[in-house]
């Protein structure tokens, strides 16, 4: 039987939830091309008020597979005034793409969604989105999202040519981001090795963040533009990664 999956994709409103959902569909070949949510023609903005204002106001479902995973990907209202729907989903959901503009940075809203995700223990990645546009500023967002959010963010980007269109994204190193010293805070035997000056290996370091981040304690971070599609085939990986998966087989 296929493993099941179901996500949501989180935001303040304007910082490109509908426009990384309509990536998604894309990159799964749910959808011939991504939809603007400009023109009105996304696929999970299907009230006209919604195309008419641009904003998602109801929760809306679709699933794709990746592989032997099927994902039901919920993409829910990002403005203040329909959170009760936002609560509403996360009920259902086995993880959250929580998402952030590199140019906004952290705001009201971003705030209140990620106090909510905590609380109910919710795996969550994080993705810092717009990293193309004019003002981009990762390692201000980053700082901003470890002080104002939480200080377990572990970067999975390396981000060359932020706030242009050559913007450049490439998969973190481990050893490199800090994720040692992060982790370490909530692993003992992390904690003694690193103390100790004990070798870790990457591959630990990637299993160890792997359970910290489903068990809702850890938040990899991601950076890409999801209007040009960049730093979205790491984030797709993540889903089965880090996300607990539901194995139909396993209730029998």
């Amino acid at each position: 039987m296929q493993k099941i999956l179901n996500i949501g994709v989180l935001a303040h409103v304007d910082a490109g939830k509908t426009t990384l959902t309509e990536q998604i569909l894309y990159r799964s070949g749910i959808i011939e091309q991504a939809g603007s949510v400009d023109q009105g023609n996304t696929t999970t903005d299907s009230l006209e008020i919604e195309r008419r204002r641009g904003i998602t106001i109801k929760s809306a479902a679709v699933s794709f597979t990746l592989g032997d995973l099927k994902v039901n990907l919920i993409d829910t209202p990002g403005h203040a005034d329909f959170i009760s729907e936002v609560e509403h989903s996360l009920s259902v959901l086995d993880g959250v793409i929580l998402v952030i503009s590199a140019v906004e940075g952290v705001q009201a809203q971003t705030r209140v969604l990620m106090q909510t995700l905590k609380e109910q223990g919710i795996p969550t990645l994080l993705f810092m989105n717009k990293i193309d546009r004019m003002g981009a500023n990762y390692n201000r967002v980053r700082t901003m999202l470890r002080n104002l959010l939480d200080e377990h963010i572990c970067e999975m980007s390396r981000v060359d040519n932020e706030g242009s269109t050559s913007v450049h994204v490439d998969m973190a190193d481990p050893h490199n981001s800090g994720w040692l010293e992060i982790m370490a805070l909530l692993n003992d035997e992390l904690l003694q090795d690193y103390a100790h000056d004990v070798p870790v290996s990457s591959e630990r370091l990637k299993e160890e963040l792997r359970k910290q981040t489903r068990q809702g304690k850890a938040y990899p971070l991601f950076a890409g533009s999801a209007a040009k599609g960049v730093g979205m085939e790491p984030l797709l990986a993540a889903l089965n990664d880090f996300f607990p998966v539901n194995d139909p087989s396993e209730l029998n």
